[in-house]
């Protein structure tokens, strides 16, 4: 308790004479009577803290005044369609990974394959993003071959080079397609053509 009262009155000494410091470099005039009036409703404060602390009022009102705070903040994060809830945040993830099919089936018609298979995963919690993008298509005119873009050096050995070439440049060409679009890395995409 003593502490306490130590705290209070070296609060008020510094308060006095900060007051005193600002009336000074107030010039005389209708600005200083509110100056005035604001540090006497402050002092009203500083002078009933004592009271608030015995009866338990400073923390309620400092609970009251944090709830209302938080409350205005997320009013405020609301309004300006920053909170985005649990809820929220998955089913845009959702619809993030639906517009990446989306964009990548419409990609593949581009090539002449169609989607068979786009697995993505897309986080927008602590640092969003697209963490990876799967791909696999299928040609309507082959069976499936399970050719996958990083080949295997002895893949095709029995072939020639350029028609090793051949099978490798689709899917090259729409995982880079794809990497530049969503600003990936190489370890992050793959792609299979069936």
């Amino acid at each position: 308790m003593r502490m306490y009262i130590f705290e209070w009155v070296r609060t008020l000494a510094a308060y006095f004479i900060f007051m005193t410091m600002v009336l000074n470099f107030i010039p005389e005039g209708q600005y200083r009577k509110y100056v005035r009036y604001f540090f006497s409703l402050f002092l009203l404060l500083l002078l009933s803290r004592p009271l608030g602390e015995l009866t338990g009022w400073e923390e309620r009102m400092s609970r009251n005044l944090d709830e209302m705070l938080d409350g205005l903040e997320y009013q405020e994060s609301l309004d300006a369609g920053l909170y985005v809830g649990e809820e929220d945040r998955q089913f845009m993830e959702r619809a993030c990974e639906e517009r990446i099919r989306e964009q990548t089936e419409e990609l593949l018609a581009g090539y002449g394959l169609e989607l068979v298979e786009c697995v993505s995963c897309v986080e927008l919690a602590k640092e969003p993003g697209i963490r990876s993008i799967r791909v696999r298509a299928g040609r309507a005119d082959a069976g499936a071959s399970g050719i996958q873009v990083e080949l295997p050096q002895d893949f095709g050995a029995g072939t020639d080079q350029e028609g090793r070439e051949h099978l490798q440049d689709p899917a090259r060409e729409i995982r880079t397609r794809i990497m530049e679009t969503y600003e990936l890395e190489e370890s992050q995409v793959t792609v299979y053509i069936q």
